[in-house]
């Protein structure tokens, strides 16, 4: 078992004394009963992975908002702060795997933002992430099978008419993540159903705790 720990990076860009873009990125640093060299791995991969995003925003993004704040001002238009944040949540941790999955939230202005997610699982061990043919023995098939079954079972309105075919074309193995009941597949924002039905997660329940990985 290991320990877990939010940190941030925060920031909040002005231009001409005026916030326009709020940045806060939360990862995740482990600690616990695994090699010193597996918790140096997976706490760099997270560490860089929230530095490059946050140079990312600071840069590309902040220059989008810089634009269209000038834009608003100049045409007497209301400008919203605009927003990029990460959450992270933990949903497994066992003897030797853990995994989790990070909300990364975008808004640009406009009625919404976008939320896209991200699954990490990582051996314990080693440092390595894993991938989802390593933690689950049923093909991606069957898994497949199990995700069209649950769409003709759920109530009418909450997928696209075609969702059987987009969720067979628009499958990820990235996209997955680990809880005690088994393996979550997930399906980004749009690809199988309406942004009101939000992110589509289907449990597989194929996980396998032990394992040498």
């Amino acid at each position: 078992m290991v320990k877990t720990e939010i940190l941030s990076v925060s920031d909040l860009i002005f231009f001409d004394t005026k916030p326009i873009l709020e940045i806060k990125i939360d990862y995740p640093q482990i600690q616990g009963f695994m090699p010193d060299r597996a918790e140096k791995r997976i706490n760099s991969f997270f560490e860089n992975d929230a530095k490059r995003q946050n140079r990312t925003a600071r840069t590309v993004l902040a220059v989008k908002a810089k634009e269209a704040y000038l834009y608003s001002r100049e045409n007497a238009f209301p400008f919203h702060l605009w927003s990029y944040l990460q959450t992270v949540e933990e949903t497994f941790s066992g003897r030797d795997k853990w995994s989790l999955y990070a909300d990364r939230y975008v808004y640009s202005g406009g009625a919404h933002g976008d939320t896209i997610r991200r699954g990490f699982t990582f051996s314990l061990k080693t440092g390595r992430r894993l991938s989802l043919s390593e933690v689950c023995p049923v093909g991606q098939k069957e898994i497949l099978a199990s995700v069209v079954q649950e769409i003709r079972r759920s109530e009418e309105g909450i997928y696209f008419e075609d969702a059987e075919m987009l969720a067979v074309r628009n499958f990820d193995p990235k996209n997955f993540y680990l809880t005690k009941e088994g393996v979550t597949v997930f399906y980004p924002l749009y690809t199988i159903a309406p942004y009101s039905s939000g992110i589509r997660e289907f449990l597989i329940p194929c996980f396998r705790e032990n394992g040498d990985h």
